[in-house]
Parts: C-alpha cells; sequence; structure tokens
C-alpha cells in the first residue's frame, strides 16, 4: 500500500493566507491533459474554478464561469463538464487550446447532480443524475438515451472498454457495482466489499481503481473486478474523481475535504533520503518495482547515471534536477519521471554598504538570488549601530519582486531597531518571482541630524528572535538562504579622504584625483563641496573659499 504524498496546496496549507493563494477549493475531479502535459481539476466550493496545474506545479484558471462543476473527461481536443445551473443540469465542453465552449447539452431533467461524464470509443458520453438515472449523449448531435432509471443515487461512472461496458458506483453504502452492457443495456450488479464508493479510474493493465470516500482509502481491483481487491492508498480526505496517468505510471487523486491533489507513484518507483540541500549534496536513492526486474537505469539528470537498484550520488553544482529511472522487466520497459526531484540550493540575500550624510534619508537596496521560483519571502532586518538609524518606508518599486507585488511588515521593534518583511503575491492567480539575482528589496532609513563621522549601523538580515530569512518555493515549501549583512556610515561633505575632517588635505585629495590619476573618494557624493552633482575644479574652489575666505559650508 503507498501512502499518502500531498504535493499540490501544500504552500497554502503552511502559510496562513500570507502567500500565493491555493486555487483548489473542494477539489472533486483531476483528468491529465497529455498535448499540454497539465492536470484539470474541478472544484465544487465557490467560486468553482476548473484549475490548470502545469508540470512545475504552478496553479491557474482554466475557466470560472461554471455553476457547481461535478466530474470531467478528455475526448481529443474537448473537456467535457457536468456542471449544475438552477433548474438545468448537463454537460459544457471547453476547446483545451482556448477554452472556448464547444458543446452543449442541458436539461431540467439533469438539474440534481448531474454527475462525472466518462467517454467511450464510438463518440458518446455517459453521465449519472440524481435520484437514479444513468444516460448516454451522442456527441455528434447531443443525442440523448436514458439507459437506467433505478439505480440509487449513481455516482461517477466509467467506461470499462475491454468488457464494453459502463460501470456505475453509488452513494448507497452497499456491496455492489453495477454494470450496463453497451452493446444491449442490460443492467447486472458486481459483488464488491461493503463500502460507499465514488468514483473510478483505469490503469494501462486495465486494473480497475475505486475510491472510498469516506474511509479515505482508494482499492485496486483486476480487470474483471472479480479477484478481493487490494488497498492501494489510505488516509486521504475525501478522495473523489481519480485519474490515471498511464504515460507516467501516476494515480492522481483530488482530496476534496483537504483542497490538495496527491501524486501516487504506481507500478515502478523511485525515491530518495533527501531531495534539497547545499552542494555538495549527497542524495542516496531507493528504486521498486512491482514486476520483476531485469535492470535499472537511473539519469540523475546532471550528465551522470547509474545501473544497479539504489545508488548513491552526489550532486555538486547548484540547480533543479530531474530524475528518471527507467526498469526493464518481464513486459516490457517502465519509466519513471521525477520533475523538479532534486535541487540543490545556492539562495541568497545580502546588504550593501552605504555612506550617508547626517538628517537625510538612506536608501538601502537588499539584493536576493533564488534557484527556483518563489512565492514568499521573509526578510529580517536589523539596524542598530552607534548611527541611531529610524525606519522610514520601503518599496518593491524597481525591484525583482515587482511581479509578486506585495510588501508588508510581518514584525516591527524600532526600539530595538528590528522589522521584518514579507513579500507575497495576492490575487486570484499566483505569482512567482522567477529564478534569477538582482534587487528584490528597497528600505530607506533617516539619518539624524546629529549624525557625525565615524557613527555606523549595521544592516544585518540573519534573524533575530522569531523572525529568521526564509524563502517558499514551487519545489521546497521552505528554507533559509544565506545571508550577508552590510553597514551604514556617516560621511562630511567635503571630507575627500575620508578622515572625518574637513581641511587642505581633501583640496589636495580632490586635485589628486582629478589630475593625477589619486583614488576616488569614498563616497565620491563626499568630494562634491558646491552639490552639483560633479566632481570638479569647482569643488577644489568651493573647499578653498570655505576653508580661507569665509566661504559657504559644503552642500553635497
Amino acid at each position: 500500500m503507498r501512502c499518502v504524498i500531498y504535493l499540490t496546496a501544500l504552500i497554502a496549507l503552511i502559510c496562513g493566507g500570507a502567500c500565493a493563494m491555493n486555487l483548489l477549493s473542494g477539489p472533486e475531479t483531476v483528468v491529465f491533459d497529455s498535448a499540454r502535459d497539465r492536470y484539470l481539476v474541478s472544484n465544487m466550493n465557490e467560486p468553482c474554478y476548473i484549475v490548470a496545474i502545469d508540470r512545475d506545479g504552478r496553479q491557474s484558471i482554466f475557466n470560472s464561469g461554471l455553476s457547481w462543476p461535478h466530474g470531467m473527461t478528455t475526448v481529443g481536443n474537448t473537456l467535457y463538464v457536468c456542471t449544475n445551473y438552477g433548474t438545468q443540469g448537463g454537460v459544457i465542453g471547453f476547446d483545451l487550446a482556448t477554452g472556448e465552449v464547444v458543446f452543449e447539452k442541458l436539461s431540467t431533467a439533469w438539474h440534481d447532480r448531474c454527475n462525472a461524464p466518462a467517454a467511450d470509443t464510438s463518440g458518446n458520453l455517459y453521465i449519472t443524475t440524481f435520484p437514479s438515472s444513468v444516460y448516454r449523449i451522442r456527441l455528434s448531435d447531443g443525442a440523448e438515451f436514458e439507459l437506467a432509471n433505478s439505480i440509487t443515487l449513481p455516482n461517477g461512472p466509467h467506461f470499462d472498454a475491454r468488457n464494453n461496458r459502463v460501470l456505475v458506483p453509488t452513494e448507497v453504502w452497499d456491496s455492489v457495482l453495477y454494470s450496463i452492457d453497451a452493446g444491449d443495456y442490460s443492467v447486472s450488479t458486481i459483488p464488491v466489499e461493503y463500502k460507499r464508493y465514488s468514483c473510478i479510474t483505469e490503469d494501462q493493465f486495465h486494473n480497475i481503481y475505486i475510491t472510498a470516500f469516506f474511509e479515505g482509502e482508494i482499492y485496486r481491483f483486476d480487470s474483471n473486478l472479480t479477484s478481493p481487491p487490494e488497498l492501494v492508498s489510505s488516509g486521504h480526505a475525501g478522495p473523489e474523481g481519480i485519474c490515471f496517468n498511464k504515460a507516467e505510471n501516476l494515480l492522481v487523486v483530488p482530496n476534496l475535504l483537504a483542497n490538495s491533489i496527491s501524486y501516487l507513484d504506481m507500478f515502478i518507483y523511485a525515491d530518495a533520503d533527501t531531495t534539497w540541500g547545499w552542494p555538495p549534496l549527497e542524495v542516496n536513492f531507493s528504486g521498486g518495482c512491482d514486476f520483476e526486474a531485469s535492470s535499472w537505469t537511473w539519469d540523475f539528470g546532471d550528465g551522470d547515471s547509474a545501473f544497479i537498484q539504489s545508488p548513491t550520488h552526489t550532486y555538486q553544482d547548484a540547480g533543479i534536477y530531474d530524475v528518471n529511472l527507467e526498469v526493464d522487466t518481464i513486459g516490457g520497459s517502465m519509466i519513471r519521471n521525477k520533475r523538479h526531484f532534486i535541487v540543490t540550493l545556492a539562495d541568497t540575500i545580502s546588504a550593501p554598504s552605504v555612506m550617508a550624510k547626517a538628517n537625510d534619508i538612506v536608501e538601502i537596496t537588499l539584493y536576493g538570488r533564488n534557484i527556483m521560483p518563489l512565492e514568499l519571502m521573509h526578510i529580517p532586518v536589523e539596524y542598530g549601530g552607534t548611527l541611531g538609524l529610524l525606519l522610514d518606508s520601503f518599496s518593491l518599486a524597481g525591484c525583482r519582486t515587482e511581479i509578486l507585488g506585495t510588501v508588508t511588515k510581518a514584525h516591527s521593534d524600532p526600539s530595538d531597531k528590528e522589522v521584518t518583511f514579507r513579500i507575497y503575491s495576492i490575487g486570484p492567480e499566483p505569482q512567482y518571482l522567477e529564478p534569477g539575482y538582482g534587487p528584490i528589496l528597497k528600505v530607506y532609513f533617516s539619518t539624524a541630524t546629529s549624525a557625525m563621522p565615524g557613527q555606523t549601523a549595521t544592516i544585518s538580515l540573519d534573524g533575530y528572535s522569531n523572525y529568521m530569512p526564509e524563502f517558499r518555493g514551487l519545489y521546497v515549501s521552505s528554507y533559509a538562504p544565506e545571508t550577508a549583512a552590510g553597514t551604514v556610515g556617516i560621511y562630511a561633505c567635503g571630507d575627500a579622504n575620508s578622515d572625518r575632517s574637513v581641511n587642505l588635505l581633501d583640496v589636495t585629495f580632490t586635485v589628486n584625483f582629478l589630475y593625477k590619476n589619486g583614488p576616488e573618494p569614498n563616497p565620491s557624493q563626499a568630494a562634491d563641496a558646491n552639490g552639483d552633482t560633479n566632481i570638479n575644479i569647482l569643488d577644489v574652489t568651493h573647499l578653498v573659499n570655505y576653508l580661507y575666505k569665509s566661504g559657504p559650508d559644503p552642500v553635497c
């Protein structure tokens, strides 16, 4: 039996709402759109989105105009969705590429729980409706035909092509499944273990998987539903319309009561004792297969490989790595791709060292590097020291993080010179900070009128109390980047050589810089004695007049 692995919505469960929004709300059915390499999930709760989840785990809204979507299937380039509109219910078909409506079949007779369309290989859909009916809909012209009207509270049907029949579980606590022959439409029952079965899917070996909603379990039956079922997964929160990704041997389960999706390995298993860390990162892999294996081939994603069942590999460089396991069995080759499985970090936050004037606003631009897409950042800043900085304001303007759009103070203590910033995305669809390096936050501090050269403040980013630096990403839910501190110092206007006084040595220093390839003033603003933003002979003249002819003070 495989345990539940929650991969989607994990961030939303731990963020407390202060990060990118989880669009799943009562996920009822999931299907795989192989042409676009994504999953589509229908949600029962308002606003009843159909959500697209790409292979990176990013969520987006495919459709937002349906009322209580209740089951989906794909046929070619069309997504068919059962929906209910007040006094009507039925099936809406959407073009998978454009999202446009290309099919519509509504009826007042189907207003009560039109459920889970299933497609056969002859251009028909099968739906169930409460209280007791099963219908066939011909896709070419929308013609309908009632196959059965005495199955109490029928749930999501499944077309079993191998046996040319429609399988129907029910909402009733029962010990049977209903089978409708697709040729003569005769109805029979199949004895099964006493459960409240909900929805059905099938793998490439024609095994039948059925969810037990209240038990939170998934059972696997043989293709004829004759052998005792095998419990393949438990611990789910309301499993409903499951699907089987045959290309990757994945059983995909919507957890209606947990607003999440589980992705379960089937037949071939590739696991690791750790999946992220700082390089060099040693990873112990373990492979498994439900069939007798004759060979194992691992591709670690960094150009290296191994040919044993459970190898050890060390990742030397920072990056995000797909891992592939191919197993040769008696029945043929089986492949498991673990996308973005190993993450080796190189993430940083750093502060600059700058000089400022007394009675001024100083801008501190924090820089960050992230190896994976991020949806939230926590940045603690301590700004203590002899300078006595005061926090003035903060902004994302001109920063890489503008895409996230929101920065707030998660904590602030001016007396202890501590503040923590939270940068995140809000809105109907999540936004992410793509991998890269650059400015992530501008923080503005004010210096006191009495500030003097020699006074300094340290801009520390390594955390304090319960507030620590944190990144939350698509592939690692929460981790701490490395940090580098900066400083703020005070300079005096005219003090070109930075010796904390203004005198003839500053005149000589500026002349040497301008005409004799001498060192550059640090900061350069200190030599701009007349405040015209240029350093030239006029600044030398201004200093001489100030020092020896009672001229105006340096103004920088």
